[in-house]
């Protein structure tokens, strides 16, 4: 190789995809040509300088999220809920956060059922609003979930519940006004 390699067959060389034989007489030029070889390196550096602050440009955001989630843990703020959180906090006519509450008729609050047929029945809303009941594994996992606009639902026979565990489940809904309206949560479990 009399002529100096081309830019773009020393960066084929630095990404490694420049061909055996190429990458033998580039390397060869390099060994006695002093400028060429000083491009290889500048160019090499630079990428790894990039290579570095890419890397630290992604690490500083997640650092930063690492130490501002132990400062909440250690201030208490990322506590679990408990299952009966504010959010949905049961009550006659408005839990204490102030959300209204829907009244629950079955299955009550610890009951122990069956595990066949289960029956939710909650008391209607003014303004025939959609309700969507949930229901979840002591895990959390949803197994359940059904919108509706009547009062009542039946567990159907594809979902499976269980001997002797405790379910959770709930209803929230938006009446007319859009306000929203909740059971809180409420558990059960079934027979053994």
């Amino acid at each position: 190789m009399t002529d100096h390699p081309a830019t773009e067959a020393i960066a084929a060389y630095l990404d490694d995809s420049l061909p055996a034989p190429d990458r033998a007489t580039l390397e060869a030029h390099l060994a006695w040509c002093r400028p060429c070889r000083q491009e290889v390196t500048s160019a090499r550096r630079l990428l790894e300088t990039r290579a570095l602050r890419s890397r630290w440009s992604m690490m500083v955001p997640v650092a930063a999220a690492a130490v501002l989630l132990l400062a909440l843990l250690g201030r208490g703020l990322l506590s679990p809920l408990p299952v009966e959180d504010t959010v949905r906090a049961g009550g006659e006519a408005e839990g204490a956060d102030g959300v209204p509450s829907i009244q629950v008729l079955s299955p009550a609050d610890w009951d122990t059922v069956g595990r066949d047929a289960i029956l939710f029945a909650w008391a209607g809303q003014a303004g025939s609003p959609l309700y969507r009941l949930t229901l979840t594994d002591a895990g959390g996992r949803a197994l359940w979930v059904q919108d509706t606009t009547n009062t009542t639902l039946t567990l159907p026979v594809s979902v499976t519940l269980a001997p002797g565990r405790t379910y959770f489940w709930y209803v929230d809904a938006l009446d007319s006004a859009g306000r929203s309206l909740t059971t809180g949560t409420r558990r059960f479990s079934t027979a053994p």
